[in-house]
């Protein structure tokens, strides 16, 4: 038989149809509810890492599984500080203030006098607990530790606080600061920093704006007074157990 393309049986070629063959790129799409927000930040949300241990082949510090988190109460705002102070960490939200519970350890005694220790789980944030919720900060550089506890300045309530184990003092109330104009001043143009002077054991609040210089108020943790003001300011302080260095603004 004749098998030429000019004949009523041309050549067979077995040629696939590229019907059969496409490619999948069909896209589907889930449309969103109405008025829909999606989540990309979580601002009141604390992640940690898992624990390292040494020698260990895998950086533990560098693991943070999914399920490594704590959300703290979202209606006190956002997370601004997170702070240790005598090995316990401690939280400053905008308004609120509060103590974070990291591996607590309790023990019993067995009727034999001897302890027993409870051990804990994975788990590294056992619990969270406000201390205050009428006060918090704005930045992280509102905040310092000294060694007589830890030091902020809140624009909202237009205070001063040092926290230590004995309770929360509203230090530029009870030291008679109330009235100081740089407390009175405060607002969200503020452009405040604390330092610590670890020689001669001061807090120093740099107070000023981005209209006007400012000044810088020290604090004694000796005579637990407001002891001077110094004519300059800063929006840095560096902090070395030797010295204390900034940077004018």
């Amino acid at each position: 038989p004749d098998f030429s393309g000019s004949t009523q049986t041309p050549l067979n070629q077995f040629i696939l149809n590229p019907v059969y063959s496409s490619e999948n790129d069909v896209f589907s799409y889930v449309a969103p509810p109405l008025l829909f927000n999606p989540v990309t930040e979580y601002s009141s949300r604390i992640a940690f890492s898992d624990v390292k241990i040494n020698n260990a082949i895998t950086d533990g510090w560098r693991q943070v599984p999914p399920p490594n988190y704590r959300d703290l109460d979202g209606n006190y705002g956002e997370i601004n500080k997170l702070i240790l102070y005598n090995d316990q960490m401690y939280y400053l939200q905008d308004n609120a203030f509060g103590i974070l519970s990291i591996n607590p350890v309790s023990t019993i005694t067995d009727d034999m006098g001897s302890n027993i220790t409870l051990g804990v789980g994975k788990k590294v944030i056992q619990d969270h607990k406000n201390i205050s919720i009428y006060t918090g900060c704005k930045e992280n550089r509102h905040v310092i530790a000294g060694q007589t506890g830890i030091y902020w300045l809140d624009i909202s309530t237009k205070k001063a606080y040092h926290f230590n184990p004995k309770g929360l003092n509203p230090i530029s109330d009870t030291k008679l600061m109330k009235s100081f104009k740089r407390f009175q001043d405060l607002g969200p143009k503020s452009v405040i920093c604390l330092g610590y002077d670890y020689v001669n054991n001061e807090i120093l609040y740099s107070i000023g704006s981005e209209q006007s210089a400012g000044d810088t108020l020290v604090y004694s943790e000796i005579t637990k007074s407001f002891t001077s003001t110094y004519s300059f300011y800063t929006n840095i302080f560096m902090s070395l157990p030797d010295k204390l260095l900034s940077v004018p603004y």
